[in-house]
């Protein structure tokens, strides 16, 4: 389960159509600061992926992550599923 935070977080990604930026600890999207624990939940909920970076994963460079579809799902917004190959 997420906390209002988190699931406000992907609001903003999915509204603003913005990524997600870690670099140093810090999480931002657009200007909306978010904690780093906030990063590590939805990391671990796999409702973000991570698109690139400035540097090696985990050296401490600027990493960018993106909403995807489980995050989009757990917003209630996830695209219908076909039923049987229809």
């Amino acid at each position: 389960m997420l906390t209002k935070r988190q699931l406000e977080a992907l609001r903003l990604m999915r509204d603003t159509d913005q990524e997600m930026v870690y670099e140093h600890g810090e999480c931002m999207v657009g200007y909306e600061r978010f904690g780093r624990r906030t990063f590590f939940a939805l990391l671990r909920a796999c409702a973000i992926r991570h698109d690139s970076t400035s540097a090696s994963p985990g050296s401490g460079g600027m990493e960018i992550y993106s909403i995807n579809e489980t995050g989009r799902g757990l917003l209630g917004d996830a695209p219908p599923e076909k039923e049987n190959g229809q």
